[in-house]
């Protein structure tokens, strides 16, 4: 007898219907995919402003969009730090292109291993030529290739270096300026941009730091006169100390282009120095949920003050 395979449309749909229910049913059910694990670093103080470093984690609240989130850890550790380092390669550091090579690898040798550096040049367009690495020979190795035409405002690179590598809360920041200049006032004309880096920077505990070598007054053996236009370069050097004022920092000037190897030494000196020295912060995890919205970090402690790491 011969046998006959009967199609049932309506039972394939109803199967179809079966499984599309049940997946919908596992989205809407509340569990450990929906939740992914976040972390941020936060300081801690009591009324006087002394670091506070013996909380624990019963003590720490966090919501994230008004809405109370489970804390899976709480250790006080150092945060990693991570150097954006900018490099004037604009046309008026031409004639001294070997000493800033020089002075680059000089950096790379004495600042501690461990952290990240993100090298930057600011001749033309800015331009990121190494990505945040520990590798100091691709650092470099980069760094025998810089120099291009051109020039660039200073202050829109320390604001989108900032922005793109700093800003995060994840490190401790550090921006690090290499640039030439002229006699400048001091302080950068009122910027409103430049006022709110400088807080930005400084309520996520960076520094600003710079080597600034000087033009036109330079004369005589490793000095220069490159006839760039020196109202530009002057800003650049008020841009240098008005945010290393802001921030607890500090912006070198020197004389000649032979000295800039060491005054880069003591740069990566002062990095090291900072970084040995800052207080720990909290690092927290948690589970968030989705986008979340910004998280908020609160102690049950009386007097006790704390402050996520972050401008975000």
């Amino acid at each position: 007898m011969e046998m006959r395979v009967i199609h049932r449309p309506g039972l394939k749909l109803f199967r179809a219907a079966l499984t599309a229910t049940i997946a919908m049913a596992a989205l809407q059910v509340p569990g450990h995919s929906q939740t992914a694990s976040r972390r941020l670093y936060v300081s801690a103080t009591n009324d006087s402003g002394a670091q506070v470093v013996d909380l624990n984690a019963s003590e720490f609240e966090l919501r994230e969009g008004g809405q109370k989130r489970d804390i899976s850890r709480v250790a006080l550790a150092q945060r990693p730090m991570r150097v954006a380092l900018l490099v004037d390669t604009s046309n008026s550091a031409v004639s001294v292109v070997q000493q800033i090579r020089g002075a680059l690898r000089a950096f790379f040798d004495a600042i501690d291993p461990q952290h990240e550096i993100v090298l930057i040049t600011t001749g033309g367009m800015l331009r990121v030529r190494v990505p945040p690495t520990t590798d100091r020979e691709k650092l470099k190795a980069e760094s025998d290739r810089l120099f291009t035409d051109g020039a660039n405002v200073l202050l829109t690179a320390v604001v989108e270096s900032y922005n793109r590598f700093l800003r995060s809360g994840e490190f401790y920041p550090i921006l690090a300026v290499i640039t030439l200049g002229d006699l400048g006032s001091g302080t950068y004309p009122d910027n409103r941009q430049l006022d709110r880096l400088g807080r930005d920077i400084r309520s996520n505990t960076g520094t600003v730091l710079g080597a600034i070598l000087r033009l036109h007054r330079v004369a005589g053996a490793g000095g220069f006169d490159s006839g760039s236009s020196s109202e530009d370069h002057s800003l650049d050097v008020d841009i240098c100390h008005t945010l290393a004022k802001a921030t607890d920092g500090s912006c070198m000037e020197i004389m000649t282009a032979a000295a800039l190897e060491d005054a880069t030494k003591q740069l990566a000196g002062r990095i090291n120095e900072n970084y040995r020295s800052s207080p720990p912060a909290y690092e927290v995890e948690y589970g968030g949920v989705g986008k979340g919205g910004t998280p908020q970090v609160q102690v049950t402690r009386p007097g006790v003050h704390v402050e996520i790491l972050s401008s975000r």
